[in-house]
């Protein structure tokens, strides 16, 4: 099933101002201890209960954002890599998202996002 419309290395997400995640990815997986919550809490100071904090930080930066990967899944889906440079609080960094693409037409769904140490 290809994807519609089609992400393209070099170019913004589609839809990119209706990407989406659930709090229980930010919370229970990405800022979490069992996650990616020990190099959030190094280089940003921030924890499982900042991810509104975190998640208006990545939608402020991530609609100018250039996809530097694709993997197409086939049946599964697309996934695009995007490099941001965050900002929060006092603290700016680099980190690499991952979104994916289920069917045409869908939203860009955050999978990760971690900072680059």
């Amino acid at each position: 099933m290809p994807i519609e419309p089609r992400p393209i290395v070099g170019l913004p997400l589609p839809r990119v101002a209706d990407a989406y995640v659930t709090v229980e990815k930010l919370q229970q997986w990405i800022l979490a201890d069992r996650g990616h919550g020990q190099e959030w809490g190094a280089v940003f100071r921030v924890a499982s209960t900042d991810a509104e904090l975190v998640w208006r930080a990545i939608v402020d930066v991530v609609r100018q954002a250039l996809i530097h990967k694709i993997i197409d899944l086939g049946r599964d889906g697309i996934v695009c890599g995007v490099d941001l440079t965050l900002t929060i609080g006092l603290r700016t960094a680099g980190v690499r998202t991952s979104w994916h693409y289920a069917h045409t037409g869908a939203a860009p769904r955050l999978v990760t996002v971690y900072p680059r140490l």
